[in-house]
């Protein structure tokens, strides 16, 4: 039976609820367009009502309908999925086009680097035409791997001046995309590339870079299983699943047929990939995994130093930032999974340690580790990581407690951040190196994200952290991405070459990941934005294809809406019985907990 503990934070968050009916747009599915010349599907008369999916053809161009939609012409409100249009156009059809001849095959001399994946995108204009859309679209501009991706509002000039010269000499072309669909295509190819380049040909984990080093890293594979699950929510493709099942189970291969690691926060970072994959996937080896660890990681805790970690299991005097931090935002999650009061209490007394001895009270920087022989904290090193968990550590607390105060602990990191390392729009451009330290900020990507999506902030303050990770984001793919070999360099602003670490890798793969979540709504399966989740984006979702993305009937309790969007929920499936639509996050739905069994998502 589902917690719904109700905590006293409840009254007090964003909400804003409308009862009545509401619009939505088309479910996930995206409509094949075939050659121009096809077949045109049945006339578009403007009387009728079609629903999500529809195909009509008018004027003679070929139209899939995005969501319901009446007396709507498609030739005047057509745009990509996603753009908010009701139509999505095809091609034109009821004509043979002319069969292109056969050319006559000439000898290549050297290999042509495969173009970046175009999934998502649609071609709008070739270089010095008019890229012509309503609304705001991400429009990329260039040609087979040398692209540069903007948002650009109601149509661009497809050329050199808009958006600079990616690829010199060439003939270059414009595509345009919803902003979630870009980023979803960045992230299905960023996958990719990784499993591709850096698993191992000897065993189910990752190597240490494309470049002939296969050494094993425990935690930057622990923090794989995270990014592959980043991938599984967003798309629920079976592969991601099985990818996740089998790194799992490489990782203990790998690490001598055990789980438990020498070093406490590398522990941390596989608990907390694990419970997250066991929420999302019910698979029990997951939560027996996360407790095996949380186990033998509460061995390292000193009760003189309310329950804080030692940093490994020789260290006895070296108490850390990032184990400590790890380990209160393992303990607050594991609280809501297993209502174990005692988890709570050691994620509060570590939180508050840290708090106390390695968080910068004016500014709000995590410093990185206190000695206790010398009672010497280190001042001098301020690493991402230690920002983004602190921030997670708290953001945790906060659902566990209702307790403001953690969120604004958390927002004055978070600040910290944002006022000393973003640089041009884009974050920790000081942090430039490989080795561990290529994984550090796409791990403060993750909890910015999370924070900006699910703590109690004004929405001003939101809006400024998205738009901070939607440049980050921009900056990687516009600079940071080799985006032949789809390689990830260590400096975001800075082209990689032909190796990377997989650690570096992996921080691309959570900012684009991080990027792609800023445009979904989120669905939870316990109150304040706990257990399973599902994000979707604007589309009607029948009982059915809620299931296919992971949310069951009647079990909806919290959800989070992006601003400028409209989430409408139904009493019943096929979008019947009473209705009650939401603009804003909900930590607790009241009388319509447990109660959704098909809704609507519109912009």
């Amino acid at each position: 039976m589902k917690r719904t503990i109700i905590h006293g934070l409840i009254a007090g968050l964003s909400l804003t609820m409308l009862a009545g009916c509401g619009g939505g747009s088309t479910d996930q599915a995206t409509s094949k367009q075939l050659p121009d010349g096809e077949a045109c599907n049945a006339a578009w008369i403007a009387s009728t009502a079609y629903n999500g999916g529809a195909k009509v053809s008018r004027s003679g161009r070929n139209y899939t309908a995005a969501y319901w939609t009446q007396n709507q012409d498609p030739v005047t409100n057509s745009g990509p999925q996603g753009s908010g249009q009701p139509w999505i156009p095809g091609y034109l059809c009821g004509t043979t086009p002319t069969p292109t001849p056969t050319p006559t095959p000439t000898p290549t001399p050297t290999p042509t680097p495969a173009p970046t994946p175009t999934n998502g995108w649609t071609l709008c204009a070739n270089e010095t035409q008019q890229c012509s859309f309503s609304g705001t679209l991400m429009v990329r501009y260039g040609i087979n791997g040398s692209y540069v991706m903007k948002p650009m509002t109601n149509g661009a000039a497809c050329n050199n001046t808009t958006f600079g010269d990616p690829a010199p000499g060439a003939a270059k072309h414009c595509d345009m995309a919803s902003v979630t669909q870009a980023y979803d295509s960045v992230s299905d190819a960023l996958q990719s590339s990784t499993h591709g380049k850096f698993y191992s040909a000897s065993g189910p984990y990752y190597i240490q870079n494309n470049g002939g080093n296969t050494n094993f890293n425990y935690w930057w594979n622990a923090n794989g299983l995270d990014a592959l699950t980043d991938a599984y929510l967003r798309t629920r493709q079976e592969t991601y699943k099985t990818r996740m099942k089998n790194l799992l189970l490489g990782i203990k291969s790998k690490n001598g047929g055990t789980y438990l690691n020498y070093y406490y926060d590398d522990m941390g970072w596989l608990a907390i990939a694990s419970l997250r994959a066991y929420e999302n996937t019910g698979d029990a080896e997951y939560l027996s995994v996360a407790n095996t660890l949380w186990a033998d990681m509460k061995t390292g805790q000193h009760p003189e130093r309310s329950g804080a970690l030692q940093w490994n299991k020789g260290s006895p005097n070296s108490f850390n930032a990032i184990q400590n931090s790890l380990a209160a935002l393992f303990a607050a999650r594991l609280y809501r999974v297993n209502g174990n009061a005692q988890d709570l209490q050691t994620a509060k007394n570590i939180y508050a340690w840290v708090k106390a001895n390695l968080v910068d009270p004016n500014s709000g920087a995590v410093w990185d580790g206190y000695d206790a022989g010398t009672n010497t904290t280190n001042k001098s090193w301020i690493f991402s990581y230690n920002i983004g968990v602190f921030i997670g550590a708290g953001l945790e607390l906060y659902k566990d407690t209702g307790d403001q105060a953690y969120i604004n602990d958390a927002v004055k990191s978070a600040e910290y951040a944002m006022n000393n390392r973003l640089t041009n729009g884009v974050f920790f451009t000081n942090e430039n190196g490989g080795g561990d330290g290529g994984l550090f900020k796409g791990i403060f990507i993750r909890y910015l994200a999370l924070l900006a999506r699910e703590g109690n902030l004004p929405q001003a303050t939101r809006d400024r952290y998205e738009n901070a990770i939607r440049s980050s984001a921009l900056g990687m793919y516009n600079k940071g991405l080799n985006q032949s070999s789809l390689l990830v360099n260590a400096d975001w602003t800075a082209r990689a070459g032909t190796s990377t670490d997989y650690s570096t890798q992996l921080s691309g793969v959570m900012l684009a990941e991080a990027a792609s979540t800023l445009e979904r709504s989120y669905f939870y399966k316990d109150v304040t934005y706990a257990g399973y989740l599902s994000g979707l984006v604007p589309g009607s979702y029948t009982l059915a294809q809620l299931n296919a993305w992971g949310i069951r009937n009647d079990d909806v309790t919290s959800l989070a809406v992006p601003k400028g969007y409209v989430v409408t929920l139904y009493e019943n499936d096929n979008f019947g019985g009473a209705s009650i639509r939401y603009t804003a996050n909900s930590p607790w739905l009241g009388t319509w907990n447990d109660k959704v069994s098909s809704l609507r998502i519109s912009r």
